[in-house]
């Protein structure tokens, strides 16, 4: 079933003015649609890849919000290193406290994924730092956790296809 934030809304204001300028209402427009936009855990909620619970690890998740912050802010945002302990340190004392050292892994969606990162790091300095037009390469917070997320998701199909191939190639007809 669709969610309603899936649906597409058009700008009403022309991108060029008559005269061949960037109109300004358009601008704003597209800002306002731009800042009111619900963080993925809402947006994509009714999704069920985005929604059912499978089987991730802690390291799956903050070595994915590593790269995808190398990666958008290419380079080395400042204190990736703390960004990425805390987030670790987080996420073994809320989520994956019961599990052993040796196997931690816990049933999240990526909606849970991204929802957690934001409760970690909505208010962490060093983290919203990264969002400061200070630094050339500042990069959008949203699209970071989200792409956090997308890293995991493709994890999870890369995962899937194998086990179907594997499966196919393996199974005598009968699941065995």
């Amino acid at each position: 079933m669709p969610n309603k934030d899936d649906e597409m809304r058009m700008i009403n204001q022309p991108f060029l003015t008559e005269e061949g300028f960037v109109n300004q209402a358009c601008m704003n427009e597209l800002e306002a649609a731009i800042l009111n936009m619900p963080e993925t855990y809402d947006r994509l909620a009714g999704n069920p890849e985005w929604s059912i619970e499978r089987i991730v690890s802690d390291t799956d998740i903050v070595s994915a919000l590593a790269s995808s912050a190398i990666r958008q802010f290419c380079g080395c945002p400042p204190n990736l290193e703390k960004v990425v302990s805390y987030t670790l340190a987080c996420l073994r004392v809320e989520v994956f406290s019961k599990k052993s050292a040796e196997f931690r892994f816990a049933d999240l969606s990526l909606c849970n994924i991204n929802k957690l990162l934001w409760g970690y790091l909505g208010e962490l300095d060093i983290f919203l730092d990264w969002n400061d037009s200070k630094y050339p390469s500042w990069i959008d917070l949203s699209a970071l956790l989200h792409n956090v997320c997308i890293s995991v998701r493709d994890e999870r199909r890369r995962n899937d296809d194998f086990d179907k191939r594997f499966e196919e190639k393996y199974s005598n007809g009968n699941g065995q």
